[in-house]
């Protein structure tokens, strides 16, 4: 529910960031001074995407260390214990059709196939 609740904020947020730079780019024909205002969003947009990459990698390094103490206590044994809360999705590539799978990024255990979720907001695997 709070997945979705972000979801169309986001893309609600998405669209007045469009319109609002586009505009401003439009403007920007008609009075020069207007032509930082773009310039401006982008740095914003810049400055987003670098904070949700620290995120992505703090979230990444502290599931790791969680992994290292599983290791310590279970050994080899280890990655049946991993909570799999990070993981990454690849694709294989057979002749006739394409296999979508995820992996944990931590242990690197294959967590079977990816299941792909619709939405009116977007779609995404899962």
């Amino acid at each position: 529910m709070l997945r979705s609740i972000f979801s169309i904020l986001g893309t609600l947020i998405s669209l007045a960031l469009y319109l609002i730079v586009g505009g401003s780019f439009i403007a920007g024909f008609e009075n020069p001074k207007w032509f930082f205002i773009p310039g401006s969003f982008i740095l914003l947009a810049g400055g987003i995407v670098l904070a949700d990459k620290i995120f992505k990698d703090r979230r990444l390094r502290i599931a790791r260390d969680e992994y290292s103490e599983i290791e310590r206590e279970h050994g080899h044994g280890a990655r049946e214990h991993c909570p799999h809360r990070v993981f990454q999705i690849s694709q294989i590539d057979y002749v006739v059709f394409v296999a979508t799978n995820k992996w944990c990024k931590v242990c690197g255990k294959d967590l079977g196939p990816a299941k792909f979720k619709k939405s009116i907001f977007g779609n995404r695997w899962e």
